[in-house]
């Protein structure tokens, strides 16, 4: 089975920091679920002071590894070189070492939700003005979504068509969005495919992006079959199944538009059901309190029409799938 690279996961965490910070520090103390009208002048400081040390966590990008469970997983602490995840590194700047080495040997794979019922770990969320909800979000998602590795593309800063020259090199066939400073012709360094396979070939033409903070090397991650189909079978290494092509079209509409529109997932289930395919121990159930949920995705800005579209995408999946799984090459 292809799967993701580490460089590739430890890009994914480090994004999702940064849309962390974005997120709670915009917002707004307790504006993500705290349900109350303000803090007071000490937790306002501390939540202050949490985010800041969130960003050097961030910047360090020294991220701990699942080295014990097949499928993806959070880990509290990193059992080989001891590295914290995000809400552990937190707890124990804040001088909850105890806390952290309790969780660690207790359940060392745990989720906010497994952590919303101690009474220790409530006790430093108030006082430094976050609530469960938000503790939630800080922690990175390990459900697996097969539109995720299509909208993974919104991150970079350039998104290319490029033709492989060789294994160190390829050439602009065309911007996709942003690079403004490129043109069809110039020739950039390749850091390899995302996705480690398939190893890509002289002359094949691929879409790929750019992103200064990967040190300014292309990374490839999807092969072209010919100038209007892009190879997107690679997908199904996230652990859900997925379409194995989309139309160059829609993948540049999607990554392109302008303006109010759904979300990268949404207009990817309407293209076709299967993109909202979800798999993995970690995807939310539903519960009757929102701060329990587990599969915590960063929440998007709603508008209405975006409701009728998710309900058609549902209505279109229940059909599909009596009709079963699309023979796979």
């Amino acid at each position: 089975m292809r799967r993701w690279t580490a460089g590739a996961e430890n890009t994914r965490v480090h994004r999702h920091f940064e849309q962390v910070l974005a997120l709670l520090g915009a917002a707004g103390p307790g504006a993500v679920g705290l349900g109350q009208p303000g803090l007071g002048a000490a937790q306002r400081v501390h939540r202050a002071a949490l985010l800041e040390e969130l960003g050097r966590y961030r910047a360090r990008r020294r991220f701990p590894k699942n080295h014990r469970l097949t499928a993806p997983a959070p880990s509290f602490v990193d059992e080989l070189d001891g590295t914290r995840c995000a809400v552990a590194h937190l707890l124990e700047a804040t001088g909850e070492t105890a806390l952290v080495a309790r969780v660690a040997a207790e359940n060392n794979h745990a989720r906010v939700r497994d952590l919303a019922g101690d009474g220790a770990f409530r006790a430093w969320l108030w006082r430094n003005g976050l609530s469960v909800r938000e503790a939630a979000i800080i922690q990175p998602s390990y459900c697996q979504v097969a539109a995720a590795c299509i909208c993974m593309l919104e991150s970079p800063d350039t998104v290319l068509e490029a033709t492989v020259l060789d294994e160190a090199s390829v050439r602009v066939e065309a911007v996709l969005v942003g690079g403004s400073e490129l043109a069809a012709g110039d020739v950039l360094p390749s850091a390899g495919p995302i996705f480690g396979i398939p190893e890509p070939a002289a002359g094949h033409r691929w879409i790929a992006s750019l992103d200064p903070a990967d040190g300014g090397s292309v990374r490839l991650v999807f092969p072209m079959l010919d100038a209007s189909t892009v190879d997107t079978a690679v997908c199904s290494a996230l652990g859900a199944d997925a379409p194995l092509t989309l139309a160059r079209e829609t993948l540049v509409d999607i990554l392109s538009a302008a303006g109010p529109r759904p979300p990268c997932d949404v207009s990817l289930a309407l293209e076709d059901p299967l993109w909202s395919n979800q798999e993995g121990s970690h995807c939310p159930e539903p519960e009757p309190e929102p701060e329990a949920a587990g599969c915590v995705a960063l929440p998007t800005r709603a508008t209405p029409w975006w409701g009728a579209a998710m309900v058609a995408a549902a209505m279109a999946l229940a059909i599909r799938s009596g009709g079963g799984r699309q023979q796979r090459r």
